[in-house]
């Protein structure tokens, strides 16, 4: 522990969750981690409430175009400061983004998205090498073959767990020296989500949840690619 860790108390006070498939249930309710937060800076609450809406949206209206959710993104993204915290959201940008082109490539296996379809260093690659099954990125990510076979295979729980744990090892890559600090909170906050959204599953409405995620990844991007043709 440093001096200089400003979350004990913070970090001290919330029940670990370390094991993703083998809990039963979330740690303790949203409710009980939004009080727990309450004990964030000013700004580091501003910056947390950015990280999420990066990540995960919820709050934002279902009919939202993919252009303004593009542009969302990257507007926050701007304002994000920490470097390992952009650095994270990045990579989980990456995966979402490769997940989305699997599926999409699967309905429109002749055209890729075109235009400013996603938030993704790897966008580009994804598109110049659309005919290749691993996006010719295999190296980089080696779960893309295995997420393939089973999308093809229609086994939705299945890939739902593959894609879950390479976030899971994505945040754990995060860890940071700084035990206590504010990145910390972030990896904690992301992991709570990762648990509540495996402890929600069931059955056809895991496999309706996953579909909408995919979903949500590319919404719109056919109708942008006809935009551009």
């Amino acid at each position: 522990m440093l001096a200089t860790d400003p979350y004990v108390a913070l970090i001290s006070s919330l029940p670990r969750h370390d094991v993703l498939f083998d809990e039963q249930q979330t740690p303790l309710s949203r409710i009980k981690l939004n009080q727990r937060l309450l004990m964030l800076t000013d700004h580091h609450r501003e910056q947390l409430q950015r990280v999420e809406q990066v990540l995960h949206w919820d709050t934002w209206p279902a009919a939202m175009p993919h252009s303004e959710v593009v542009q969302r993104i990257r507007q926050h993204m701007l304002y994000i400061e920490d470097a390992d915290v952009r650095e994270l959201i990045h990579e989980k940008l990456d995966l979402r983004t490769l997940v989305g082109a699997l599926r999409y490539r699967l309905r429109e296996p002749s055209q890729p998205p075109q235009g400013d379809w996603a938030v993704s260093r790897y966008r580009d690659v994804i598109v110049r090498h659309w005919h290749e099954d691993d996006f010719h990125l295999s190296q980089a990510f080696p779960w893309l073959s295995e997420a393939l076979a089973l999308m093809r295979q229609q086994h939705t729980l299945k890939l739902e767990q593959l894609i879950m744990r390479q976030a899971w090892q994505t945040l754990h890559r995060h860890q940071p020296e700084q035990e206590f600090g504010f990145m910390a909170v972030v990896l904690y906050v992301m992991k709570w989500h990762l648990v509540e959204r495996w402890n929600r599953r069931d059955g056809d409405i895991a496999r309706q949840r996953f579909n909408q995620l995919i979903r949500s990844t590319l919404k719109s991007a056919g109708n942008t690619a006809h935009e551009h043709e």
